[in-house]
Order: C-alpha cells, then structure tokens, then sequence
C-alpha cells in the first residue's frame, strides 16, 4: 500500500523578489496531516521566506514562484493571493504585526474571518480554553500586552480562521524560554486535540526539534538536510543550532534577572516593546 499524499507539498521551489534576486532555491518540504513540521535555520536563511510563499503573502513583497510548486490537497497554490489561500484552509501568524494593537483580546478574536463551514463560536471557545490567561485579558488593549502574551492571541486568531494547516513564523522570537515552552506545548495540543496541522518556521532548533514529527534545515537559499528529530540531534551542524539556542536562552535569562532587580521598570519595558 502506498504511503498517504502530504496535506502540503512544497516542491522545488524558487522565490525571487522585484523579478530579479533569488530568495529560495530548491527548497521541497512534506507536511503530512496532524503533524508539526519544523524548518530551522538562521536569519536570512529562508523560513519567512518559504512561510509567506505557502501563505500568498510574497505577493505583497513585490515576489513570485518562479519555479517549483507548492500543493495543497492536491492542489497547486503557487503565487495565489492570501484570501484565497487562507479560504482553502492555510492560515499565517507572522514573525511581526500579529495583532491589531488598538482593539481589546476579545475584539481581535471577534475581528477574525473564519473559513465556511467552520464553527466560529465553538473555534472562539476552543481558543479561550486553550489560553486561559487570555481569557483574565479580554479588556485589555492588545497594545499592552506581553511579547508572550501577544504571541498567544496572534495563534488564537489565526485558529479562529478554521484552518486545516497554521504557519508560525518565529515562534521563540523575543520571548523568554518558559514563555516559550508554554506556547510550545498549547501548539501540541492544537495539532493534538484540534486535528491542525502546523509548519513551524524557527531559529532555535532545540525547541522545535522537541515540538516536531519531521525537521527541515538550510543554509542560505538551498536545502541542507531533512531527518526526523531523533536523527538530526545526532548531526554536527544540527546541534550547533541547538548549541546556539541554550546560549540564546541564557542570554534571555540573564536579561530577564537584570529587568526583575530593576523592579517596578520591567512591567513598563514589557508593555512598551511587547
């Protein structure tokens, strides 16, 4: 019996911006249904790239496919606007403006288009389970909140939308690790208990080789190595990536200790660069 077709497969393919720089080349990812699919790699390397590729947003960016194809349900994809896109089931939380910061938590929720045929008030209800904290936060401005906390609104409006597969863009980015870990382990239960797909573009390999069924990596525009995790912990090149994130967690760490001796000025610094 032949194996089940990927939900998404990214074949081959080549992104290039203002029609003339190449962004993406080569690059083909599977991500079967109900598992999480990381893409590691360091700034620059290609995962908003590829993220914003399979989501239409490169439209945006003035860039295109160029080569290759990206197939959804058996479907091609490729080049198609976000609307559309997210319509059939694929929905973005970008690295930034994941929310609309003038509108209360419940407001940004309520703001969210869900796909026909999905159950908006029961996907709302999901999300205030799913993130108890947002729901002592419904008032607030999402202007004032956490790093962390915003991060947890910007994957609960995107599980409003009813999608079959999330794409989250730098899951860690700026957040301390038991944030992080938290964050992490709520993704789990999306794919868990919601049937959601996810393909996690992220810099720190140790947190997402945790999260993962299947991990991607590469170096600037080509695809260096695919593994399961098991077998990427193994590689040279995969625990310098890991290697690099405990050192980026203790640097958060110590920042953090700074901010808490400092007193009353860490909740001020958490509001205003949240």
């Amino acid at each position: 019996m032949s194996a089940p077709a990927p939900l998404l497969r990214i074949d081959q393919i080549e992104v290039a911006y203002h029609r003339v720089i190449t962004a993406l080349q080569g690059v083909s990812v599977d991500v079967h249904a109900g598992t999480i699919v990381a893409i590691l790699g360091t700034n620059g390397a290609g995962k908003t790239t590829t993220l914003r590729a399979v989501s239409g947003f490169i439209g945006l960016d003035d860039a295109r496919v160029t080569s290759g194809r990206i197939v959804f349900e058996g479907e091609a994809i490729e080049n198609q606007p976000p609307h559309r896109i997210t319509t059939r089931g694929i929905v973005l939380v970008p690295e930034r403006d994941k929310v609309f910061p003038n509108l209360t938590v419940a407001e940004n929720l309520e703001a969210t288009v869900t796909r026909p045929g999905s159950d908006r008030r029961g996907l709302i209800d999901a999300v205030w389970e799913l993130f108890p904290a947002l729901t002592r936060l419904k008032r607030r401005t999402a202007g004032l909140l956490s790093g962390g906390e915003r991060q947890m609104l910007a994957i609960g409006s995107a599980l409003v939308c009813g999608p079959r597969l999330l794409l989250v863009d730098a899951l860690s980015q700026g957040l301390a690790p038991r944030i992080v870990d938290d964050i992490a382990e709520r993704l789990r239960q999306v794919r868990d208990r919601m049937g959601v797909s996810v393909l996690l573009g992220e810099q720190n390999a140790e947190l997402a080789l945790s999260m993962a069924d299947h991990g991607y990596s590469w170096r600037t525009v080509a695809l260096y190595w695919t593994a399961r995790p098991r077998v990427c912990v193994s590689m040279p090149t995969c625990r310098s990536f890991i290697w690099a994130a405990r050192a980026n967690d203790a640097a958060i760490a110590r920042s953090n200790s700074i901010g808490a001796a400092a007193g009353g000025l860490d909740d001020a610094v958490s509001c205003a660069s949240g």
